[in-house]
């Protein structure tokens, strides 16, 4: 009592600082026990153990020290392959950082190359088909890349002007779910054409493979025997007469 503490004193834990906390967290569905974790001080962390040992990164090219770890994501397809995106923000700074490591961590690439100047990145996703389709979610909207980040390009479609701050892929669908600050939900129904692009840029005009339709036909249909398509819950008894 009677004393004014200093900003990063808690309680009696002097030592407790306002850095240090783990923010980004991902794990690798190709190799078992192979973890990424990002902190808000500007580290990226990785164990191949299940969390036994660690290695410690923290060098970034063009990364100003102490960058926000916003996200990490593993690759599908490389067991090699981590995304990370850094959000410098809060100090003035609105340029993208997406890196892509392609030896778990150990030396980093950034891949932001034409990303909007002030358009801070808080979100990436690979295709689960596509080693090279890559999908960002920026300060101004989505964009995606077919060529594995050395170009972006914005989808738009109806997508307003928003910040996107988490990306999903329904894989079954092909679907690209968005998370928006303030604008609720975005779906962009199977994107799968964007996996051909790189191939038929240069033709006049291309012919996208369609995916597979299914119709349905009712086996009894309402108005014939039985219950017709009208399911359980519709009651139905012989007739007495």
């Amino acid at each position: 009592m009677g004393r004014i503490q200093s900003a990063d004193a808690v309680m009696k834990n002097k030592s407790t600082t306002m850095y240090g906390n783990i923010v980004a967290l991902d794990e690798s569905s190709l190799q078992e026990d192979l973890l990424f974790v990002g902190t808000d001080d500007g580290l990226i962390h990785v164990s191949e153990n299940a969390g036994g040992d660690w290695k410690m990164y923290d060098k970034f090219k063009n990364v100003p020290k102490d960058t926000y770890v916003n996200a990490l994501v593993t690759s599908k397809h490389d067991v090699n392959v981590v995304y990370a995106v850094f959000n410098n923000h809060k100090n003035g700074d609105f340029k993208p950082y997406v890196l892509v490591s392609k030896d778990k961590g150990k030396s980093w690439k950034s891949i932001s190359s034409n990303l909007p100047s002030r358009g801070t990145v808080y979100d990436i996703a690979e295709d689960h088909v596509d080693p090279n389709l890559l999908f960002v979610g920026t300060e101004f909207g989505v964009f995606f890349s077919y060529d594995g980040g050395e170009e972006w390009k914005q989808i738009k479609a109806g997508l307003p002007t928003i910040a996107v701050k988490d990306i999903e892929i329904q894989e079954r669908e092909n679907d690209l779910v968005l998370a928006t600050f303030g604008r609720s939900f975005y779906i962009l129904d199977d994107y799968s054409s964007l996996r051909n692009l790189s191939s038929n840029l240069a033709s006049k005009a291309t012919i996208f493979e369609m995916k597979k339709s299914l119709m349905y036909m009712d086996a009894r249909p309402l108005g014939l025997r039985g219950k017709g398509s009208q399911g359980e819950s519709h009651y139905t008894a012989k007739n007495p007469l």
